[in-house]
């Protein structure tokens, strides 16, 4: 039989119901589309054929035997290397790796090594910067790095955006509460989160204890201005179901923000933000027993913070998995949502800075918890500023980082101190109501050069469910509050071609345009004539 007129691209187009297979995008879309082996073969077949076999994506292909998205994602994640021109390849392996995050691919080990490998090349040979370009984001391997990387200050963090915006979202600057006895918290827990970013015992976190835990006086004096959780959910009728994450700290109220802000559309919404403050010793016994009181014995338990310190993962890989814990935790909880009014709490936090102190090796004692606190079993407990005597008169605990025993084992988190990361819990508050707020947004003065590259608004309505963003050629930038209602950005990269800047609070966002001088300011030779 003899087909008249036929049209192999008609057939083809009419197969994969597109228009035409005009150029990377509509291919990258139809292969993960379709996923029978055949359709995968004649994709790529005729897209090589129709390009002459030619350019970034046909090089991928010759790397392709099975047709399935790992071997075509790792191709795309190695291959950009062998280009001639491979930063010109890089819009069309954006195009797959942004397939493969919402398809949740990860690389292989093979392919995680290699790239590695090739990553830490580039940045010592063509800058940090350079090779933040070839990052694809989906392998631990590249994450530590990255973790590395900006720990070193070879990558600002505002970089990993996009491609680690949930390490992104935990470095945010913290958030909680507005009260002023309690606000010095939220710069210490800044502190901490860079401290433990960088495995770097800092000068700022050992002024800080200093300062605040010199002694049970002045550690008791802050501690007092928290109320527990108990005390601040008693009597709530509104809230119907609670949820104990086992762990969780202060540390991460912004980057548990970040991941409701992503159910706006299904109609969850971040109520309350509240700081509460653990029993002391700050373990999972104790305060298990007080949580329990507040919710008639029914508290469901989602995800182990606590479970995974106890183990010994070392740097900077528990940073990864404590993220993945959290995320897995909270997406588990609004899984279950159904429209109830829930609050999420826990029982303590944790410190990942005392592995990093050695320990002051106290004899007479019965360690616990790595020596965040002990039991005296010889002799009587003294005053003594290393540690706070409970009312038992047995019972020590830790008031800074150096534990009471040994040193901690590398690797590990710890909890049972008196450190403001061990001891602050958040209380996280969800309904399907969203809380009304009018913002009021002012910028102080438009004009902003290369000497100063700051911008100051004064900005009204903002609570402490949220956290103002500063937006500048597609770079976010922290505001920080500087009191009576005034904010002040980060450091801008400044060019002279963006002249628009945008604050963001949650969904709601502002636009202001800027007049930018990059140039030298020269001196006035005539000025003292």
């Amino acid at each position: 039989m003899e087909y008249k007129n036929f049209s192999f691209e008609k057939f083809f187009n009419k197969y994969f119901d597109i228009f035409d297979l005009a150029d990377y995008t509509v291919f990258v879309k139809t292969w993960f589309e379709n996923t029978e082996h055949f359709k995968r073969w004649l994709l790529a077949t005729y897209y090589s054929k129709r390009f002459c076999n030619k350019g970034y994506i046909c090089q991928l292909l010759r790397k392709c035997r099975l047709y399935n998205n790992q071997e075509f994602v790792s191709a795309a994640a190695l291959s950009v290397f062998d280009m001639d021109n491979p930063e010109e390849c890089l819009n069309e392996r954006t195009e797959i790796l942004n397939y493969a995050h919402k398809n949740k691919i990860r690389l292989t080990d093979d392919t995680n090594e290699k790239l590695c490998r090739k990553l830490e090349n580039i940045a010592l040979e063509d800058g940090y910067e350079t090779a933040m370009r070839y990052v694809t984001g989906l392998s631990d391997g590249e994450k530590e790095l990255m973790i590395r990387w900006v720990a070193n200050g070879r990558v600002p963090i505002n970089k990993l955006a996009k491609l680690y915006p949930q390490l992104y979202n935990y470095m945010e600057k913290s958030c909680g509460t507005s009260d002023i006895h309690q606000k010095w918290v939220l710069d210490y827990m800044d502190a901490y989160k860079q401290a433990k970013l960088s495995n770097r015992y800092t000068d700022l976190i050992s002024t800080s204890i200093d300062e605040r835990n010199a002694n049970s006086v002045t550690f008791n004096s802050w501690y007092n201005q928290f109320s527990t959780v108990r005390t601040l959910l008693n009597g709530r009728k509104d809230v119907e179901v609670f949820y104990w994450i086992d762990g969780l700290g202060i540390d991460w109220i912004p980057f548990i923000m970040r991941l409701v802000e992503q159910y706006k559309s299904e109609g969850i919404f971040l109520n309350e933000i509240m700081i509460a403050r653990s029993l002391l010793p700050s373990k999972t016994e104790n305060n298990k027993t007080d949580l329990l009181k507040l919710t008639n014995g029914e508290l469901s338990k989602k995800g182990d913070l606590d479970g995974f310190a106890h183990k010994c993962t070392f740097y900077p890989q528990y940073i990864i998995e404590e993220i993945r814990i959290v995320e897995s935790a909270v997406r588990e909880i609004i899984s279950e949502h159904a429209g109830k009014k829930i609050a999420i709490i826990s029982d303590h936090g944790l410190s990942y800075l005392s592995q990093l102190r050695t320990g002051y090796n106290l004899g007479g004692i019965k360690s616990d918890h790595y020596g965040r606190c002990a039991i005296r079993k010889i002799g009587t407990n003294t005053q003594d500023d290393k540690y706070i005597i409970l009312d038992d008169r047995q019972t020590i605990c830790s008031l800074r980082h150096n534990s009471l025993a040994g040193k901690i084992p590398d690797g590990q988190g710890c909890h049972g101190g008196c450190t403001p990361e061990e001891v602050l819990v958040p209380i996280i508050i969800l309904s399907s109501q969203r809380q009304p707020s009018e913002y009021s947004i002012s910028l102080i003065d438009d004009a902003v050069n290369g000497n100063n590259p700051i911008l100051m608004f004064r900005i009204k309505g903002v609570t402490n469910l949220e956290i103002p963003k500063l937006i500048y050629n597609n770079t976010g930038y922290n505001l920080n509050n500087q009191g009576h209602f005034r904010f002040e950005s980060d450091r801008l990269e400044l060019t002279q071609e963006v002249d628009e800047v945008e604050i963001r609070i949650g969904s709601y966002s502002q636009k202001f345009k800027i007049k930018i001088n990059l140039g030298a300011e020269e001196e006035d030779l005539f000025g003292d004539l």
